[in-house]
């Protein structure tokens, strides 16, 4: 059986839920989102940082970025590690 774009090896002629039935969830899913601003009318109070800059709000992530970089070129030039990425 192929898989390559089935990858669970699923037959999806025979499936419980065929594609189609997407519609259903769509329905539903409108549904529970009208339901949900009908709840709470007036949104959540939007974020405004005051005393922080996108850059120091970012600062964790630039960092660990920058540290992989690092640590994988340090092992592809020293260890002659090769990972694919």
């Amino acid at each position: 059986m192929d898989t390559s774009f089935n990858p669970t090896g699923v037959n999806l002629a025979r499936a419980p839920f065929p594609p189609a039935d997407d519609s259903i969830a769509y329905l539903v899913g409108g549904k529970v989102d009208s339901g949900k601003q009908a709840a709470r009318p007036i949104g959540y109070e939007e974020y405004n940082p005051i005393a922080s800059s996108y850059a120091s709000r970012t600062m964790l992530m630039s960092g660990i970025i920058i540290f992989v970089f690092i640590v994988y070129h340090l092992l592809h030039f020293t260890v002659q590690c090769s990972i694919s990425i």
